[in-house]
């Protein structure tokens, strides 16, 4: 069974929005949840196979035999977990709090300070689950 990531976005209403990044084929779920995201989104993903069988078309290479991983943009991420406390991770980080605030606020980051925030946050929960 291949993997397939799917994106997890919140939305600026709060509520949560997913898609598959690596498929030819566009489908997406929403809920006010995340798992309401995926349900929904798993539906489609169901819909979109049904559809292909009910017009008798091939279904593409890529939808065929998936399994998917979810996984959380960075920004929606921080909004998820808002507990955080911003200054303090920055500081863990190397960055300015201003530069964590900015982010989260969804304005652009290179890709550098990008990957040092989700470096340190895959290094925080590997702290976390060894406890």
């Amino acid at each position: 069974m291949k993997q397939s990531t799917a994106v997890i976005e919140m939305c600026k209403d709060g509520t949560f929005t997913i898609f598959p990044i690596d498929t030819k084929s566009l489908f997406i779920g929403s809920g006010k949840t995340t798992d309401e995201a995926k349900a929904d989104f798993e539906n489609s993903y169901r819909e979109v196979l049904e559809l292909h069988k009910e017009l008798n078309k091939q279904i593409p290479d890529d939808l065929i035999d998936i399994s998917f991983v979810y996984k959380y943009d960075l920004r929606s991420y921080m909004d998820y977990y808002n507990y955080f406390h911003f200054p303090q991770l920055a500081k863990r980080i190397g960055i300015r709090s201003s530069i964590v605030r900015m982010y989260r606020k969804g304005q652009f980051l290179s890709g550098g300070q990008i990957k040092k925030i989700q470096d340190a946050l895959r290094d925080l929960g590997k702290e976390l689950a060894a406890v």
